[in-house]
């Protein structure tokens, strides 16, 4: 099974907060399993991703899913934010990621906009607009070197109470 490094829910977070005054994030290490259900639910075939029998020589992990690494960025906002949209994300995939290696994915508030009513899908005033910068660096275990293998920006719309 996948493993977590953050068990705990992360403390309720406050708006109020000047932008790149909060970050969020989790490590995680995908199994074969994770892939092969991720994989499973998209319909991607691409061999990249899977590993059949046992070739000689042995070839390295299947690498794990972009999309998938990057969904760890909309589990860090919504588990923060309970109720949040996930409304946008531009994403950079700079490397691989393979089975059974670590990564730590990060969400870093960049900047926060009180929500007018009625605008931005809806009418939520009590709401605001946030952008995230969104990394997941590949961790350096086993003598190996941490290096970024996903980037970008996010933007949500995260319910708030009193002001922003």
């Amino acid at each position: 099974p996948s493993r977590r490094s953050d068990t705990r829910p992360p403390p309720p977070v406050s708006l109020s907060l000047a932008p790149r005054s909060h970050s969020l994030s989790t490590s995680r290490t995908f199994t074969q399993a994770d892939v092969a259900a991720f994989t499973g639910l998209t319909g991607d075939v691409n061999p990249i991703h899977h590993q059949k029998g046992s070739p000689s020589p042995p070839l390295p992990p299947p690498l794990v899913p972009g999309l998938l690494t990057a969904s760890l960025f909309p589990a860090l906002v919504g588990t923060a934010w309970p109720g949040a949209l996930y409304a946008r994300q531009a994403l950079r995939f700079l490397g691989p990621l393979r089975v059974g290696e670590g990564v730590r994915a990060s969400v870093v508030v960049e900047r926060v906009r009180r929500r007018r009513e009625g605008g931005e899908g809806g009418s939520n005033a009590g709401s605001a607009v946030v952008t995230f910068r969104t990394t997941a660096v590949r961790m350096g275990g086993d003598g190996g070197s941490e290096a970024v293998v996903v980037e970008g920006e996010a933007t949500a719309v995260v319910p708030v109470a009193g002001r922003v």
